[in-house]
């Protein structure tokens, strides 16, 4: 699954430009991610959609872990602002 990395790490040189380098980067986590599903389904020879399957049930960890994160960071500014 090494090679799917790639364009995320080529594509991710240019986002530290404004406004360019979203346009730039967007892209290569979109072929990134393609390029990961694609693994998945040939390493352990599944069909497209068990590897999206998989793919997306990996990825909802993070994606819980980052919203409890927005959440805690919100009510924490809230507070310490309320006055």
């Amino acid at each position: 699954m090494g090679f799917s990395y790639i364009p995320n790490l080529v594509c991710s040189f240019f986002s530290g430009i404004p406004y360019v380098g979203m346009l730039v980067s967007l892209p290569g986590v979109i072929w990134g991610v393609i390029a990961e599903v694609i693994a998945l389904r040939q390493s352990l020879s599944l069909s497209t959609g068990r590897a999206i399957c998989i793919f997306l049930a990996v990825l909802a960890p993070y994606f819980v872990a980052a919203l409890v994160t927005m959440v805690v960071f919100f009510l924490v500014y809230v507070v310490r602002y309320a006055d």
